[in-house]
């Protein structure tokens, strides 16, 4: 159940970074346990490569995955203040 606290940590910053000025989307494919966040600088733009990380529920990275995704979120709020 640690990874569905860390989704949902991660779920809540994605929202808390539109406040900021940059967008973060996420998505779950539970047809196959998998997460996918992408991570925009600034606004969406089509023509914008995003920081993509995704990752199974159910592996062994997956836990430190949603750890790299949390502290990289959380560095790019309080750098957008």
């Amino acid at each position: 159940m640690d990874i569905v606290k860390k989704i949902l940590e991660i779920t809540k910053l994605a929202i808390l970074c539109e406040a900021k000025g940059f967008h973060c989307f996420t998505e779950y494919s539970a047809h196959i346990s998998e997460f996918t966040v992408r991570i925009f600088d600034g606004k969406w733009d089509p023509t914008k490569t995003p920081i993509r990380v995704d990752f199974y529920l159910g592996d062994d990275t997956a836990l430190s995955q949603a750890d790299s995704v949390i502290r990289r979120l959380k560095s790019m709020i309080k750098e957008n203040k």
